[in-house]
C-alpha cells in the first residue's frame, strides 16, 4: 500500500498548480490547516480482498483524492474576475489529466469512479475524487510444507 500512495504523491507533483500534496491525516479538520493552497491529499478507501490461491491475494481499492482551494475570489455572476472563483475546476482536470489512466509499478491502471463535492465550515471548497486500482498481495507461505510428490504414470496398451 505505501509504494502506491508514495508514486500517486510523485505523479501529482507533476500538477504544476498543486501547492501542497500529502497523505490525508484530517489536516482540513484543524482550524487553520496546516497546508499550502491548494492542496491534494491522499486516502484510500473500501480495500477489498480476494483469494488467488498459495496465500495470494488480489487487491481492489478505492483512493481517493481530497482536492481543496481556498476561496478568494467572488464568483458572482456580476463579478468581472469570476472566472478565477473556478480555478479548483482547473485544478482537478489537471489531476485527472495525469491519474486516469496512469499505473505505477505494482498496481493496475486508476479509473476515475467518483467526483463529489465536501461541504465545509471554512473558506476553502474542497472536492474529492475517487480512482479505482488494484494489485496483488504476495502471499507468505508460512505454516506451510513443501511436500515432494513423485508422480506415478499410468498407462494401458491394447
Amino acid at each position: 500500500m505505501k509504494h502506491i500512495f508514495l508514486q500517486i504523491q510523485e505523479k501529482l507533483g507533476e500538477v504544476s498548480a498543486l501547492k501542497y500534496i500529502d497523505k490525508d491525516w484530517n489536516q482540513l479538520k484543524f482550524e487553520q490547516p496546516p497546508v499550502k493552497w491548494p492542496c491534494a491529499l491522499i486516502d484510500v478507501k473500501n480495500i477489498s480482498y480476494s483469494q488467488m490461491g498459495q496465500l495470494w491475494q488480489m487487491a481492489e481499492a478505492d483512493v481517493e483524492i481530497t482536492v481543496a482551494n481556498v476561496r478568494l475570489v467572488n464568483s458572482s455572476q456580476v463579478h468581472s474576475s469570476r472566472a478565477d472563483s473556478y480555478s479548483v475546476f482547473d485544478i482537478m482536470d489537471g489531476i485527472h489529466n495525469k491519474l486516469h489512466g496512469w499505473h505505477g509499478m505494482g498496481f493496475s491502471r486508476l479509473i476515475r469512479t467518483n467526483t463529489a463535492k465536501v461541504y465545509t465550515d471554512k473558506s476553502a471548497e474542497v472536492y474529492t475524487m475517487t480512482y479505482h486500482t488494484s494489485w496483488r498481495v504476495e502471499g507468505t507461505n508460512r505454516d506451510m510444507e513443501k511436500v515432494q510428490v513423485t508422480p506415478r504414470v499410468l498407462a494401458e496398451l491394447e
